[in-house]
């Protein structure tokens, strides 16, 4: 194995290809990350303040 390759497989994420994972782009997958993110945060401030007495 060269150093290219040893780099290249140190760096690949996962062997799916593109049509398998999906058609959604870094930025794209990055928000909806950050939407999750957001959500979750906002439902557990609710949750706490809800429940703290």
């Amino acid at each position: 194995m060269t150093d290219e390759g040893a780099g290249r497989e140190l760096t690949q994420t996962s062997d799916a290809t593109a049509e398998t994972v999906g058609s959604l782009g870094p930025w794209p997958s990055l928000l909806l990350v950050t939407g999750y993110t957001a959500a979750l945060l906002l439902l557990a401030a609710a949750t706490l303040r809800s429940r703290d007495a």
